[in-house]
């Protein structure tokens, strides 16, 4: 599941017209009591081949990377359910290797995962 705040769509107008569209064609699935979206494994994997074959993979698993590091709160218990939700989507985005991908985002973004980590045991 994506959660909502993963979306830089500040817009909550624009943010609704773009879930219902992708809702509409069945690409995601809503779920507003977790204020989150499920995206279909072959969604997924479909979406990671074309951005593979346009050679953008790289460009887009930076900018995940960014948006993920803006959100993740610090690993304090009072934020605890926030970076719960994001832990599996920082792994899999920190799970990209490649050298446009590396930096002080990365290093970060590793850190506060890490330490999420250590604190939920």
């Amino acid at each position: 599941n994506i959660p909502f705040e993963l979306f830089e769509e500040k817009n909550l107008e624009e943010r609704g017209k773009m879930v219902q569209v992708l809702t509409k064609y069945a690409l995601v699935t809503r779920r507003p009591e977790d204020s989150a979206l499920d995206v279909h494994r072959l969604v997924h994997y479909a979406l990671r081949e074309w951005l593979q074959q346009q050679g953008r993979l790289s460009q887009q698993t930076k900018h995940a990377l960014a948006q993920l590091l803006r959100v993740f709160p610090d690993h304090t218990h009072q934020n605890r359910s926030k970076w719960r939700r994001l832990l599996p989507h920082t792994k899999y985005a920190l799970s990209y290797r490649c050298p446009e991908v590396e930096g002080d985002e990365r290093s970060a973004l590793t850190w506060n995962y890490a330490m999420a980590s250590h604190s939920d045991g």
